[in-house]
Protein backbone atom coordinates (compact mmCIF):
# COMPACT_ATOMS: atom_id res chain seq x y z
CA UNK A 1 0.00 0.00 0.00
CA UNK A 2 1.20 3.28 -1.09
CA UNK A 3 1.50 6.04 1.71
CA UNK A 4 0.21 9.35 1.72
CA UNK A 5 -0.41 12.86 3.03
CA UNK A 6 -3.52 14.88 2.58
CA UNK A 7 -3.40 18.48 2.84
CA UNK A 8 -4.99 18.69 5.87
CA UNK A 9 -1.83 16.84 7.40
CA UNK A 10 0.57 18.16 5.39
CA UNK A 11 -0.55 21.82 6.68
CA UNK A 12 0.33 20.05 10.39
CA UNK A 13 4.25 19.34 9.35
CA UNK A 14 6.75 21.71 11.21
CA UNK A 15 9.46 23.32 9.84
CA UNK A 16 12.39 25.08 10.78
CA UNK A 17 12.24 28.69 9.88
CA UNK A 18 15.29 30.87 10.62
CA UNK A 19 14.62 34.56 10.72
CA UNK A 20 15.18 36.49 7.58
CA UNK A 21 18.25 38.01 8.35
CA UNK A 22 19.76 34.52 8.68
CA UNK A 23 18.10 33.59 5.36
CA UNK A 24 19.79 36.57 3.58
CA UNK A 25 22.93 35.58 5.10
CA UNK A 26 22.50 31.97 4.55
CA UNK A 27 21.55 33.06 0.46
CA UNK A 28 25.17 35.45 0.25
CA UNK A 29 27.42 32.74 1.72
CA UNK A 30 25.54 30.27 -0.70
CA UNK A 31 25.66 33.08 -3.63
CA UNK A 32 29.77 33.59 -2.72
CA UNK A 33 30.52 30.13 -2.53
CA UNK A 34 28.77 29.19 -5.50
CA UNK A 35 30.64 31.96 -7.64
CA UNK A 36 33.86 30.45 -6.47
CA UNK A 37 33.49 27.09 -7.59
CA UNK A 38 31.78 28.45 -11.11
CA UNK A 39 34.92 30.84 -11.36
CA UNK A 40 36.89 27.40 -10.40
CA UNK A 41 35.26 25.05 -12.78
CA UNK A 42 35.56 27.42 -15.80
CA UNK A 43 38.87 28.06 -14.90
CA UNK A 44 39.67 24.11 -15.01
CA UNK A 45 37.79 23.91 -18.29
CA UNK A 46 40.21 26.51 -19.64
CA UNK A 47 42.89 24.22 -18.51
CA UNK A 48 41.65 21.51 -20.27
CA UNK A 49 41.16 23.11 -23.39
CA UNK A 50 44.63 23.95 -23.15
CA UNK A 51 45.82 20.55 -22.50
CA UNK A 52 44.10 19.04 -25.41
CA UNK A 53 45.47 21.50 -27.91
CA UNK A 54 48.67 21.19 -26.52
CA UNK A 55 47.83 17.18 -27.22
CA UNK A 56 47.10 17.70 -30.74
CA UNK A 57 50.54 19.87 -31.30
CA UNK A 58 52.56 16.91 -29.30
CA UNK A 59 50.74 14.84 -32.00
CA UNK A 60 51.03 16.58 -34.86
CA UNK A 61 54.65 17.46 -33.94
CA UNK A 62 55.56 13.21 -33.58
CA UNK A 63 53.85 12.57 -37.02
CA UNK A 64 55.24 15.19 -39.45
CA UNK A 65 58.31 15.15 -37.32
CA UNK A 66 59.84 12.40 -36.03
CA UNK A 67 60.86 12.05 -31.90
CA UNK A 68 64.06 14.10 -32.37
CA UNK A 69 63.24 17.50 -32.34
CA UNK A 70 66.67 18.33 -33.48
CA UNK A 71 66.86 15.96 -36.07
CA UNK A 72 68.11 17.37 -40.12
CA UNK A 73 64.89 18.09 -42.02
CA UNK A 74 64.42 17.75 -46.11
CA UNK A 75 62.17 19.12 -47.76
CA UNK A 76 59.46 15.99 -48.65
CA UNK A 77 59.15 17.24 -52.50
CA UNK A 78 55.27 17.39 -51.58
CA UNK A 79 53.95 21.16 -50.58
CA UNK A 80 50.97 20.37 -47.98
CA UNK A 81 53.47 18.17 -46.11
CA UNK A 82 56.46 20.51 -46.08
CA UNK A 83 59.52 19.58 -44.35
CA UNK A 84 60.17 15.57 -42.72
CA UNK A 85 63.25 14.34 -40.97
CA UNK A 86 65.98 13.41 -43.28
CA UNK A 87 66.46 9.84 -42.62
CA UNK A 88 62.06 9.50 -43.83
CA UNK A 89 61.24 8.69 -47.15
CA UNK A 90 57.94 9.09 -48.92
CA UNK A 91 56.30 6.41 -50.73
CA UNK A 92 52.92 5.66 -52.38
CA UNK A 93 50.47 5.01 -50.07
CA UNK A 94 49.47 1.69 -51.09
CA UNK A 95 53.46 0.27 -50.28
CA UNK A 96 51.82 0.64 -46.70
CA UNK A 97 48.10 0.09 -46.77
CA UNK A 98 47.68 -3.88 -46.01
CA UNK A 99 43.72 -3.52 -46.16
CA UNK A 100 41.33 -1.49 -47.26
CA UNK A 101 37.21 -2.56 -47.23
CA UNK A 102 34.70 0.17 -47.44
CA UNK A 103 31.86 -0.35 -44.55
CA UNK A 104 31.66 0.39 -40.61
CA UNK A 105 34.73 1.73 -38.90
CA UNK A 106 36.51 -0.85 -36.25
CA UNK A 107 35.98 -0.72 -32.45
CA UNK A 108 38.00 2.04 -31.42
CA UNK A 109 40.01 2.01 -27.67
CA UNK A 110 42.82 4.21 -25.91
CA UNK A 111 45.07 1.37 -26.12
CA UNK A 112 48.59 2.31 -27.48
CA UNK A 113 48.57 -0.87 -30.25
CA UNK A 114 50.70 0.65 -32.96
CA UNK A 115 47.78 0.65 -35.21
CA UNK A 116 45.96 3.15 -36.94
CA UNK A 117 42.66 3.86 -38.58
CA UNK A 118 42.76 6.59 -41.01
CA UNK A 119 39.36 7.49 -41.71
CA UNK A 120 38.51 8.99 -45.43
CA UNK A 121 37.57 12.02 -43.46
CA UNK A 122 40.90 12.29 -42.83
CA UNK A 123 42.00 12.93 -46.37
CA UNK A 124 40.49 16.09 -48.03
CA UNK A 125 41.36 17.98 -51.03
CA UNK A 126 44.50 16.23 -51.11
CA UNK A 127 45.34 17.41 -47.31
CA UNK A 128 45.95 15.13 -44.49
CA UNK A 129 44.34 15.94 -40.83
CA UNK A 130 45.44 13.82 -38.38
CA UNK A 131 42.88 14.56 -35.60
CA UNK A 132 41.19 12.12 -37.32
CA UNK A 133 43.41 8.80 -37.18
CA UNK A 134 42.32 6.78 -34.30
CA UNK A 135 44.00 3.12 -32.39
CA UNK A 136 42.44 0.54 -32.99
CA UNK A 137 41.72 -2.13 -30.27
CA UNK A 138 44.50 -5.18 -30.29
CA UNK A 139 41.84 -7.68 -31.44
CA UNK A 140 41.49 -6.11 -34.74
CA UNK A 141 44.47 -5.83 -36.28
CA UNK A 142 45.38 -7.83 -39.14
CA UNK A 143 49.24 -9.17 -38.52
Amino acid sequence: MRESLDLYDFKKVLLPIPPLSEQTGIANFLDKKCSKIDRAVAQKEKLLALLKERKQIVIQNAVTKGLNPIAKMKDSGVEWIGEIPENWEIVKIRRVLTKLEQGDSPTISNKETGSYVIKLSAIKGGRYYPEEIKPVEDQLILR
